[in-house]
């Protein structure tokens, strides 16, 4: 059974190949698996930029310091798990 997480992760990459950003391709290990790559197009938009999200989550994450960043991804992967189950319930 797929989860909401894995649909939705499919239509974002649909949607970037619609775009020309990335390109699938078979894996040739495990034919239900699928790999991406980036376009020239799409590594022009996964160039770092200043003034993005991107750019303030860079700066943040690298002046915090590990202890706090452990703490940090031990928090989100609570909330990531709470969130895994209630779709659980939910579906």
């Amino acid at each position: 059974m797929r989860t909401r997480s894995e649909d939705e992760g499919e239509r974002v990459f649909a949607r970037l190949e619609e775009r020309g950003l990335v390109e699938r391709s078979p894996d040739a290990q495990d034919r239900r698996r699928a790999l991406f790559t980036l376009t020239e197009a799409g590594k022009a938009c996964d160039a770092q930029k200043s003034g993005t999200v991107e750019a303030a989550v860079r700066r943040t994450l690298g002046r915090t310091s590990p202890a706090a960043l452990a703490g940090a991804s031990e928090v989100l992967s609570a909330v990531a798990e709470e969130l895994l189950r209630d779709d659980a319930q939910v579906g």
